[in-house]
This record gives structure tokens, C-alpha cells and sequence, in this order.
């Protein structure tokens, strides 16, 4: 919204869009770009420091994903109940359909769902490993799994192979 209303405005100043970004930021982002004094040169440089800090689309899509998954069970029939579970799922829909097509909101879904069922360090891996700016397909993450168990089996063939040689003295 601030790049249709404010950036792309021809007719405001960078300083002026500075301005305008500053008012709109809190918590982190605004820490992110208060150590910049508001000028035309700053404008730039706290967008990419805006953009490099929080653009990270992998991590959108996943907030979302996870924000309907964990959605609470409605135990009884109640309008306010089910508007709220409503509201919620149709928002992070229409987020998430602004950010990728239908089939990547699935793969998405599925790949959340399989990060669950991983330990903490293959997750950990497939978060090292992983892109941040696209959004991971079903096929990488199963790309992913493979190339993970020929690692570990190769490591534990290894481990189970290995013998320590034992100390010799030289002969005289």
C-alpha cells in the first residue's frame, strides 16, 4: 500500500516519502532505518534495508500457512465464533493468493505440514538450504528428503565403518 499511495507518488520529494515511511513503521522496521537521518540519498538506502530485512516471502507465505492451520477448533455453533474463524481464513487467503498461485499454496501446505514430522536439525537444514525470496515447491522439499538420507547414511556407513587405528611405535 505505501508503494502505490506514497512511492509512486511523482509529485512527493524523496525526503517527503521518508517522512511518510518513517510515520508509518513500528517496532523492528522502525529500528531497521532510525539510525538514518531523512534525506533524498536515505530514502533509497531504507527501503533496501526495509526490503533486505523483511522481504523474506518464503517466511510470509509460511506465517500464513501456519496462522489457518492452527486455527482453534469451534466447539459449539456460534455466529461470532465462526464469523472470526471466517475473517481469519478468507485474510490469510487472499494473502497468500496475492503472493503465489494456487498450486504453490498447496506444495506450501504439504511442505508445512512435512517440516512438522522432521527433526529439529533436518529443519534447521532445509532452512540453511532453502531460498528465502521463493516459495519451495513440493518437488524440492522431496529433492531435499533424498539428498538428506543419502547424507546421513552416508555419515552413519562411515561412523559404523570406521575403526580408530591403534598407536604403533616404530620398530628398530
Amino acid at each position: 500500500m505505501f508503494t502505490s499511495i506514497i512511492d509512486k507518488d511523482c509529485g512527493l520529494s524523496d525526503v517527503e516519502k521518508f517522512q511518510h515511511l518513517r510515520s508509518c513503521l513500528k517496532g523492528p522496521a522502525l529500528d531497521t532505518v532510525s539510525s538514518l537521518e531523512i534525506s533524498s540519498a536515505n530514502y533509497t538506502i531504507a527501503l533496501d534495508l526495509l526490503k533486505r530485512r523483511f522481504n523474506n516471502k518464503r517466511l510470509i507465505f509460511q506465517s500464513h500457512v501456519t496462522d489457518i492451520l492452527s486455527l482453534n477448533r469451534i466447539e459449539s455453533s456460534s455466529a461470532v465464533k465462526l464469523r472470526s474463524l471466517s475473517d481469519t481464513v478468507n485474510a490469510n487467503i487472499r494473502t497468500l493468493q496475492s503472493l503465489g498461485s494456487a498450486e504453490q499454496i498447496a506444495g506450501c501446505i504439504i511442505v508445512h505440514s512435512l517440516l512438522q514430522k522432521v527433526d529439529k536439525a533436518t529443519q534447521a537444514n532445509w532452512e540453511e538450504t532453502t531460498p528465502m525470496d521463493t516459495i519451495p515447491t513440493c518437488e524440492q522439499f522431496i529433492e531435499f528428503l533424498d539428498r538428506r538420507c543419502q547424507r546421513l547414511e552416508n555419515v552413519e556407513h562411515a561412523m559404523a565403518t570406521y575403526t580408530p587405528s591403534t598407536k604403533s611405535t616404530p620398530q628398530i
